[in-house]
């Protein structure tokens, strides 16, 4: 390596004349020469230098460097370890070498969630969690992310499923609630009218029962909570996800402003492809402002359910449903089917007269899934 060269490699560092030493070590210096490598050679040096755990207490120079000076010998400054030049001239490593830490730290972290993430999507374990947690250069992270990028489909090299598309519809009120069933067996006194799934469902959406209220006890308006899980619609079908989302409200006389909005709790779940029907596998979805906190900011509180505004087609039956082109709703795609929802009636445009006048919501569900052979 030649002494006018800017570049930095394993064996001699180089300062360019006129340079501070951060500067050079990053904007300067040709992108072949920045990066893992430059950092690893300081963090080495400084080790070797008797910085050791120490690093962290020794601040970087801001002198100048005068002339093309190669860097590598150690020595003592002031009584104080550190890498000195010919002329003793003492270049201070520890903010780079804190930084280089610091992110590798959150390269680890996010290597971790990502190898995470693709365990759940592809229910496979190819192992690294244990070398992503102790991960000391970024050629280790490396070598994980090159191993899930070796993985491009769910079950990869297993025989007997195949990867295709899903649809369903269902009726809140009568295949996710179950008030068809409920409202035929109800026990009923001499002379009270037979209560039809209609009426259930409306009673339910008056009652204090079906009042939702946020965080700090403010209230939001009406709503349904409810559960998916497998039914006889998935037995042949695992791993399923969201793809988009179609609702039809079943109503008379609607009102201007009918959207609503639904909530799915961020742990959800799809069916486990090599187990029996109806074993699900679980995950969870955080909000990722979190992601990348912890060493200078406070983390934020967790958000248990992601919310998405729901709209369609007014008064469609399934079959009519079912057959109109994919919906535009993405706001759950690639979560797992299977969970806790809220279907809320914002009380700003669903005053308790509309509310009285709900029958039923259709929800279409387009999913991609793999099929059991």
């Amino acid at each position: 390596m030649q002494h006018g060269s800017p570049c930095i490699d394993r064996r001699t560092l180089l300062v360019i004349p006129g340079r501070r030493v951060k500067h050079a070590l990053g904007q300067a210096a040709p992108r072949s020469c920045r990066g893992a490598a430059t950092i690893e050679l300081l963090d080495r040096l400084a080790v070797g230098c008797a910085l050791g755990r120490r690093r962290r207490g020794v601040t970087i120079s801001r002198q100048r460097l005068v002339g093309h000076t190669p860097v590598g010998r150690c020595g003592r400054v002031g009584g104080a370890p550190a890498v000195v030049d010919g002329h003793n001239l003492p270049v201070w490593l520890d903010e780079d070498i804190t930084a280089y830490h610091r992110h590798l730290a959150y390269a680890r972290r996010l290597t971790y969630l990502a190898l995470r993430a693709f365990e759940y999507e592809a229910q496979q374990t190819i192992g690294h969690r244990g070398e992503t947690l102790t991960a000391r250069r970024p050629d280790d992270l490396l070598a994980v992310v090159t191993a899930i990028e070796a993985r491009n489909a769910p079950l990869a090299g297993e025989l007997g499923l195949v990867v295709g598309d899903g649809k369903v519809v269902l009726s809140l009120r009568d295949e996710i609630l179950g008030l068809f069933d409920v409202a035929s067996s109800t026990h009923r006194l001499p002379g009270e009218p037979i209560v039809t799934p209609e009426a259930a469902f409306r009673s339910y959406l008056r009652s204090d029962s079906a009042k939702i209220f946020d965080a700090s006890g403010g209230y939001l308006g009406q709503g349904v909570r409810f559960a998916l899980k497998p039914g006889p619609w998935t037995e042949h079908s695992c791993a399923e996800r969201i793809w988009r989302l179609t609702t039809s409200l079943q109503i008379d006389n609607p009102p201007t402003q009918h959207a609503m909005v639904l909530y799915q709790d961020n742990a959800f779940g799809s069916q486990d492809c090599r187990a029996a029907f109806g074993d699900v596998i679980a995950s969870r979805a955080e909000s990722s402002t979190n992601v990348l906190t912890g060493d200078t900011s406070a983390f934020t509180p967790p958000v248990s359910v992601t919310a998405v505004n729901v709209d369609g087609p007014l008064g469609l039956d399934h079959e009519t449903l079912r057959n109109r082109p994919v919906g535009d709703i993405a706001g759950l795609a690639g979560r797992g089917l299977y969970g806790n929802y809220i279907l809320l009636f914002p009380k700003e445009t669903w005053p308790a007269a509309q509310i009285a006048k709900v029958k039923d919501v259709l929800f279409r569900f387009d999913t991609v899934e793999l099929t059991r052979p």
